[in-house]
């Protein structure tokens, strides 16, 4: 990790991760999923750039996530037996 040796400063966090390597960034990022702070389901690994049905298929699953508690109870279930078929 990156050295900062002053008795006392204020560290800006973009600053501090700028001084940082990858190698650097990816302890932090394990670091804060075994305390907790991350679940591994929300790290994204940096891939290569998505087609546009992905893109798509993004969007969708989003949007139904950010509104799961407006689905009527038919809805989470037809989501819920799609879901178990994987």
């Amino acid at each position: 990790m990156p050295s900062f040796y002053v008795d006392e400063m204020d560290i800006d966090v973009g600053e501090f991760l700028d001084a940082c390597s990858k190698k650097e960034i990816t302890e932090l990022v394990e670091y804060l999923i075994e305390d907790g702070y991350l679940s591994p389901k929300s790290v994204v690994v940096k891939q290569e750039p998505k087609s546009m049905l992905e893109q798509e298929w993004d969007e969708v699953v989003d949007k139904i996530q950010e509104n799961r508690l407006m689905l009527t109870a038919e809805e989470e279930e037809i989501i819920r037996k799609i879901a178990k078929r994987f």
